[in-house]
């Protein structure tokens, strides 16, 4: 998958909570177009959030478990108990979590 937009407000603003809430909500029914959508408006910043914690050449790989596991998890997340992208960056935090060699130095 290859980024095509970016988030349209700031990642904390009501209206982008609303669409990322949405697009997660339709990743737990099972619809893959969301996941790209939440792919390409997210992986910027998930990205950079990867690369302040694992070596740059481990960072796609990572990024492509963090989406498997959004996928997987979706069904778990709870509007209202967590916002979308503090769930999202718990996800890739946990998927850098067993790496330590992998560390940025």
């Amino acid at each position: 998958m290859t980024p095509t937009a970016a988030l349209p407000a700031s990642p904390a603003s009501p209206v982008c909570e609303g669409l990322l809430t949405g697009l997660v909500l339709r990743c737990a029914r099972g619809e893959t177009q969301a996941l790209g959508t939440l792919f390409d408006l997210t992986y910027a910043l998930v990205a950079a959030t990867l690369r302040r914690r694992i070596a740059a050449e481990a960072t796609e790989d990572v990024l492509v478990e963090v989406f498997q596991d959004v996928w997987r998890s979706a069904p778990a997340f709870r509007p209202g108990r967590q916002a979308p992208l503090a769930w999202l960056l718990g996800i890739a935090e946990a998927a850098v979590g067993p790496r330590p060699a992998l560390v940025a130095s």
